[in-house]
């Protein structure tokens, strides 16, 4: 089961991401012969709740206890919900943060930025790291907690097994892990669906269940918030004991008494009448500006976190365009041509990657040294790596806990009669929820366009 953007087999792990993130890994980085590097030894320790066991470590500090009562909130409200109680303790494994959880021994093979916690089916044990945000931790928290419970029902007498359990499908599975963690509610999630009205391409229940085009996470949330705006949350723990018994297509008209087809066409009708009134009237990016990065001019299909420099003359963004990883790369901000890759994630010897989900790069007033987050030696607290992005390709190391990008924490796109210091014109990305496939790697098409009329406040003050 996973909710990592590249799927994993659904009956090894279950993978969540943190809700707003949208950048999958390239397939051609997963390449042969790579090893799980571990620089640090944990010395774990056992805190016992009443229904879990939390392993943790000393420089996980004070948030291991604001997540140990995180556990025991999800639990009381998962367990009523589902109406059903663990028999034994579960293990709950926390790591300090992601560089940590990157070198836990407990599962095999490498475990990307993109993952933000699992659980895995064979002792159904829980793994995330405590991120800075106590809102995405909690939210991972309880989306893997609804594993816990999906994993222990269908082991259960009568459960069915997780070969059953397998047959549900990721939409059934993770659409209703997120669902239960997020309400019905998520910015994220209504992207995606004024996405699929606008492009025409709103999936059915059996698309969904066969075309891995189509997100499942994002699209599984909706249905099930359908679902349980409908019916009610009891139907969704019914059609999920039923679907354990009897497959999908048959529980939900057993339990809804509607078949799929016609459920879809429901769940449309309810998403169009939501969304199609807040979309009329709108002007799409590309009737304001021009794409800059794309496909269509030649980078990559992933293509995020633009930073333009004080003067409007560059943008730093990161790319998968060469293939084998993520990299930063600076363009001409009203071209979009490229000029030179300034890191190459995964291929330096100074650091290990590029934060390429959670961070973007700052630019130094004279906007001529570039700033950005990186991963060195199994630590993020405090590297940051400087790029001479204008005079040459060198770079040297710089210390510090994140870019400072002004208020409230990225840089600030205000008009252009503003008195904002630093001139040049904004940039924007555009996220296209369109996947290729999701068993192997899921592609999100993302573009960034020059939009006009726009100026960058400056990320730095005097």
């Amino acid at each position: 089961m996973a909710h990592d953007r590249r799927g994993c087999a659904l009956l090894a792990f279950a993978l969540s991401v943190a809700a707003s993130l949208a950048a999958p890994v390239p397939a051609a980085a997963q390449y042969f012969g790579r090893n799980k590097v571990r620089y640090d030894d944990f010395d774990f320790k056992v805190l016992p709740t009443s229904h879990f066991d939390i392993h943790f470590y000393p420089e996980a500090g004070d948030a291991v206890g604001d997540a140990t009562r995180m556990a025991e909130r999800w639990y009381e409200r998962l367990a009523r919900t589902f109406q059903h109680e663990f028999k034994d303790k579960k293990p709950l494994v926390l790591y300090a943060d992601h560089p940590d959880f990157e070198q836990t021994n407990i599962l095999e093979g490498q475990i990307d930025q993109s993952t933000g916690g699992v659980t895995e089916s064979a002792k159904n044990r829980v793994l995330l790291p405590i991120t800075g945000s106590y809102q995405d931790t909690d939210h991972v928290l309880g989306h893997e907690l609804v594993h816990a419970f999906q994993y222990d029902i269908a082991l259960s007498n009568n459960g069915g097994g997780l070969g059953r359990m397998s047959q549900l499908g990721l939409w059934f599975i993770e659409g209703m892990a997120e669902y239960l963690s997020l309400g019905r509610e998520s910015p994220l999630t209504a992207m995606w669906l004024r996405d699929a009205l606008l492009r025409d391409d709103f999936p059915t229940i059996d698309k969904l269940s066969r075309d891995y085009r189509y997100f499942p996470y994002r699209f599984g949330q909706a249905l099930w918030a359908y679902v349980g705006g409908t019916y009610g949350d009891d139907a969704v723990i019914t059609l999920y004991r039923a679907g354990l018994a009897l497959g999908p297509d048959v529980a939900l008209e057993s339990v809804l008494g509607v078949r799929s087809d016609s459920l879809s066409a429901l769940w449309r009708q309810a998403v169009e009448s939501a969304y199609r009134p807040l979309m009329e009237g709108r002007t799409a990016p590309a009737d304001l500006g021009r794409v800059l990065e794309s496909p269509a001019t030649g980078s990559g299909r992933i293509n995020l976190a633009p930073s333009v420099s004080p003067d409007g003359r560059y943008v730093a963004f990161l790319s998968e365009k060469d293939l084998f990883a993520i990299d930063l790369f600076l363009a001409d901000a009203r071209t979009g041509k490229v000029i030179r890759k300034l890191g190459r994630s995964g291929a330096d010897p100074h650091f290990d990657a590029l934060r390429y989900l959670d961070s973007s790069g700052s630019w130094s007033p004279d906007g001529r040294k570039l700033v950005f987050v990186v991963t060195a030696g199994g630590d993020m607290s405090s590297p940051l790596w400087t790029w001479r992005a204008v005079t040459s390709s060198g770079r040297s190391p710089s210390n510090g806990s994140a870019p400072s990008r002004g208020p409230p924490g990225r840089p600030m796109a205000v008009p252009s009669r503003s008195r904002a210091r630093a001139a040049g014109s904004a940039t924007c990305t555009s996220t296209i929820s369109k996947n290729d496939r999701f068993g192997g790697s899921r592609t999100i098409v993302t573009r960034i366009y020059s939009l006009p009329g726009l100026r960058m406040a400056a990320p730095w003050r005097s």
